[in-house]
């Protein structure tokens, strides 16, 4: 027989751990330990922590940030000054408003000046081109008669030249004749068949002719010069001066026209800069009587200052407007906080009226001084239990141009 018992015999048993159990075993554990009213207050204790300590944070965070005592939404001023003196016209176009200054008394003192001189210029230059036609018309018909008289010059001292030549061999034949004549007789008054007389009237008539002769080429070489003067341009003579008064007078109309184009050519020069002015001082005087404005884009009117038909100085204020471009909170805080603030410091305006919180940084500080910037709300208007004022620029401009609304502003300073 077998010691062992039958006990012995049964196969081992796993043993039952944590993680083998199944997910609804755990469920009904915990339903019998909820089911233990000491437990359940326990669970409901832990869970009231939890959302306290999850709720009530951001608040206590708050708390915990410097903030303002009172806020105010602000918007920056845009004024619309009157550029000159006259009559106000304001109407509207869509959405736009569009200012007109009129001034029917402009002063036109200088725009009628020049308008006189361009005037009086253009009435110049036509006669100045007549001028200086007539004078070179008049200049052509002189040149030719100067070129007349020339060719007509040439022509007769060529003749006279001609003439001389003549001369000149005349006086050789007689001076010739002469001496034959004088050597014959010297032959007879050797053998005593001649007078004395008479050789002393052929050697005087052999002299005669060669100073005859002599006088005869130099008159030819006088020719000869004023000839070649005459084809050069130039006139010799007793009875003249060396240019023939056509040629003078045709120097002196040349002279004449080279001023009157002078003349003209400062004209035309005048006349482009009359034109030019008078086109500037146009505009000037378009500006002095008449100007329309339009209110800048994106923004709202504002105030109103002067009304339409009403008669406006010189830089009078006409309008104000509100730039809806860029939106500023006006703060107040106590003097505790203010110095614990530096400029660029992030921000966060919380309004009152429950709307979405809009996030910035800190523009300026004036402290107990008036608030940096023309601003729609003045700092007067805001409560002055905290002179510390610090203007706070927000990120977005926001919708709607609101001024006015009030809220907080919770602080972030920066680590230092």
């Amino acid at each position: 027989m077998s010691d062992k018992s039958p006990a012995s015999n049964k196969a081992p048993q796993p043993v039952e751990t944590p993680t083998s159990r199944q997910w609804p075993d755990k469920i009904d554990d915990v339903r019998r330990l909820w089911e233990i009213p000491r437990y359940r207050k326990i669970t409901k204790v832990a869970i009231g922590v939890c959302l306290v300590a999850g709720f009530g944070f951001a608040p206590a965070r708050s708390m915990l940030l410097p903030s303002s005592t009172e806020a105010v939404l602000n918007r920056r001023i845009i004024t619309v000054r009157s550029p000159i003196e006259g009559q106000l016209t304001i109407s509207s176009q869509g959405k736009d408003t569009v200012i007109t200054v009129s001034n029917p008394r402009a002063d036109r003192t200088r725009l009628a000046d020049l308008e006189g001189q361009l005037t009086r210029n253009q009435r110049s230059s036509p006669i100045l081109r007549d001028k200086i036609e007539d004078h070179a018309s008049m200049l052509s018909r002189l040149e030719d008669q100067s070129e007349n008289f020339r060719q007509g010059r040439i022509r007769q001292l060529t003749a006279r030249r001609a003439e001389l030549e003549a001369n000149v061999r005349a006086a050789s034949a007689r001076r010739e004749e002469a001496n034959a004549a004088y050597e014959r007789s010297s032959a007879l008054a050797k053998t005593g068949n001649i007078s004395n007389a008479e050789m002393g009237r052929l050697m005087r008539e052999r002299t005669i002719t060669a100073q005859n002769e002599i006088s005869a080429e130099q008159q030819l070489a006088a020719a000869h010069v004023e000839l070649d003067a005459a084809q050069r341009g130039i006139f010799i003579g007793d009875s003249y001066n060396d240019r023939p008064s056509s040629t003078q007078a045709a120097d002196e109309l040349r002279r004449r026209l080279n001023e009157l184009h002078a003349e003209l050519k400062a004209t035309q020069s005048l006349q482009d800069r009359l034109e030019t002015e008078l086109e500037d001082e146009r505009a000037r005087f378009s500006e002095r009587s008449k100007v329309t404005l339009n209110t800048p884009r994106n923004t709202r009117i504002w105030e109103s200052l002067a009304t339409s038909g009403e008669h406006v100085r010189n830089g009078q204020d006409l309008l104000r407007a509100i730039d809806c471009t860029s939106a500023v909170v006006t703060a107040s805080v106590s003097e505790r906080i203010y110095n614990k603030l530096s400029v660029g410091d992030g921000a966060r305006f919380i309004p009152a009226d429950g709307s979405a919180e809009s996030k910035g940084f800190i523009a300026d500080m004036s402290g107990a001084a008036s608030v940096v910037g023309n601003l729609a709300v003045p700092p007067l208007v805001i409560d002055r239990r905290d002179q510390f004022r610090i203007n706070v620029e927000l990120m977005a401009a926001g919708e709607g141009c609101n001024v006015g609304r009030t809220g907080q502003v919770i602080f972030e300073p920066k680590s230092r």
